[in-house]
């Protein structure tokens, strides 16, 4: 009687060792493509992020000689960093709400998919 059991649990055995592997199998793609959709992201923002701060330089430089026509050049560069020392500080102030919770939000949404 027990040797029949044997025999008939030994294929279910098999089918539920295939079916954890299978699982198995399924959770590390799953997290290979997490992994990749998130080192892309990054990726992505360190390109945008380089870019910008030549676009910011550009920019800051063609202000500073703009307001050279209208005063002295020492004048109009500090200006310019006092415009970049204020945008500083509102970003530092705003840190929680502007790059903590959607960087948050982010990878919660990328791992909990």
């Amino acid at each position: 009687m027990f040797k029949n059991t044997a025999s008939h649990l030994h294929p279910l055995w098999e089918e539920v060792k295939e079916y954890l592997k299978l699982n198995v199998e399924n959770a590390k793609l799953s997290a290979a493509e997490k992994v990749v959709t998130l080192l892309s992201a990054v990726a992505l923002g360190v390109i945008i992020l380089v870019l910008g701060i030549f676009i910011l330089i550009f920019l800051s430089i063609s202000l500073a000689q703009l307001l050279c026509n209208f005063m002295h050049p020492a004048w109009a560069y500090l200006i310019v960093g006092g415009v970049f020392l204020l945008i500083s500080a509102v970003v530092i102030l705003l840190r929680k709400t502007l790059i903590i919770d959607p960087v948050s939000r982010f990878i919660s949404r990328i791992f909990l998919s």
